[in-house]
């Protein structure tokens, strides 16, 4: 089985802690998603219910006359009292928060937000759910926290280093489950653009 994430595109927000702060796409991003998925041979799509996500997501289901399901395990992290407030701010307002989040952010989640180890648990268990359908190919569009994770899980690397991985606006990345159950998942590429 293979499972492409696609991050959405470029949000009318710009950059900043826009986790669960529910805005929409750009044109260039909608246009960015279009593009990755141009060649695509899914027979599901599993999406956010964040519209930045969902919108783009069930317009591809429809075209490709492919069932979409909304996941809220697939949204990004709540970033709590940091929501749509940009590092620029954090940086004036709490250097030392923000700068101990970018070290460590299992240790040092955003002030009243979702711990790192519990948004790890439920993209975790969002992977295994669709590993254990009927699909050959999934499409799964989501956020760069998500689809970093996922892919870490795959790797098995600690989720603090979720930095570490880039998942532009637009991009895909796949991983493949195997069958046979000795066989570990892998990672096949990753920020494809």
């Amino acid at each position: 089985m293979k499972i492409d994430f696609l991050r959405h595109g470029e949000t009318l927000a710009g950059t900043g802690f826009n986790g669960i702060t529910d805005v929409d796409l750009t044109d260039k991003g909608w246009q960015q998603m279009q593009r990755a998925v141009e060649a695509g041979s899914h027979d599901l799509v599993i999406t956010s219910p964040l519209q930045r996500c969902r919108r783009f997501a069930e317009d591809y289901a429809r075209r490709q006359q492919l069932e979409c399901i909304s996941d809220t395990k697939l949204m990004e992290m709540d970033f709590g009292e940091w929501e749509a407030r940009t590092p620029q701010q954090l940086l004036e307002e709490q250097p030392q928060q923000l700068k101990n989040f970018w070290r460590n952010p299992e240790r040092h989640g955003a002030p009243g937000g979702e711990p790192l180890g519990v948004m790890a648990q439920r993209v975790q268990q969002a992977v295994q759910e669709i590993a254990q359908g009927n699909t050959r190919h999934c499409l799964v569009v989501s956020h760069q926290g998500v689809i970093a994770l996922a892919l870490l899980q795959v790797l098995g690397a600690a989720s603090a280093s979720l930095r570490q991985l880039r998942i532009d606006h637009g991009s895909l990345s796949r991983i493949e489950i195997y069958a046979e159950p000795e066989s570990k998942p892998s990672v096949v590429f990753v920020n494809h653009v």
